[in-house]
């Protein structure tokens, strides 16, 4: 069954649940949790239209050397967008509230003694090389592509919406992080409908935890900026200027 659609001001954090633990098959320090809304599965969250002025998905580089370690959107919440900021004060961080509070001795987490708990946030900042967030650039959220185990091919849906009358386009080409880049170039205005597949709970020490959401990106409506957007194959064959004599 299609999971329902809501917008993050119809999304009821208080439904948000997380169900038993569940016995990891790898052997990993990692638990994870599965989220429960009022009792089944969580509705798609549809995000506002946001402008992709930095960040995006991440380069091959030496901290990102292989194509899976990539498969994520950088997704910047520039609060000068009114809407953006409506998401990241009124949702995002009211869910960073939730969970940070989340009592896990309940759930049999954390063993003998007194443990630290730290708490990974949707809502991130970019930090200066002094420690402090970078003035100069937009807090963020990560969100994890969908993807086909064990083949990692991405299975995230892309739809281009381009001209005057909004004609939208399934993309076939996006099943590798390097085809799905194609469609999040700079200034790229996207839609995006994420949904919460899992809270891990990391086992740094014997008296240390670290925990998150992970959210993942189901579909993306994209439209790409005009200078990229014209440039196929009917566009590239008619964008020269005729000369004089013809």
């Amino acid at each position: 069954m299609t999971n329902a659609i809501v917008k993050p001001c119809d999304y009821d954090i208080e439904k948000l649940t997380f169900n038993p633990l569940l016995s990891n098959k790898k052997k990993s320090a990692q638990t994870i949790l599965l989220p429960s809304y009022n009792g089944s599965r969580s509705p798609m969250i549809q995000l506002p239209e946001i402008n992709l002025d930095m960040y995006g998905i991440p380069s091959k580089c030496d901290f990102y050397k292989e194509d899976w370690q990539r498969m994520f959107l950088k997704l910047p919440l520039n609060q000068k967008n009114p809407e953006v900021k409506d998401l990241t004060v009124n949702f995002l961080m009211k869910l960073d509230v939730k969970i940070s509070s989340m009592n896990f001795k309940d759930l049999g987490i954390g063993g003998k003694g007194k443990i630290m708990w730290k708490y990974q946030p949707i809502v991130r900042c970019t930090l200066s090389e002094d420690g402090t967030p970078n003035p100069d650039k937009h807090s963020y959220m990560k969100i994890k592509l969908a993807t086909e185990y064990p083949t990692n091919e991405i299975r995230t849906s892309v739809i281009e919406e381009k001209g005057d009358n909004k004609e939208r386009t399934l993309k076939t080409d996006t099943t590798t992080v390097d085809e799905f880049v194609k469609y999040f170039h700079l200034q790229t205005n996207l839609r995006c409908m994420i949904v919460p597949v899992k809270l891990w709970i990391h086992q740094v020490s014997p008296t240390e935890y670290s925990y998150g959401l992970t959210f993942k990106l189901i579909k993306v409506l994209v439209k790409l900026p005009l200078t990229r957007a014209l440039k196929n194959q009917d566009d590239c064959l008619a964008d020269f200027l005729d000369s004089d004599s013809d």
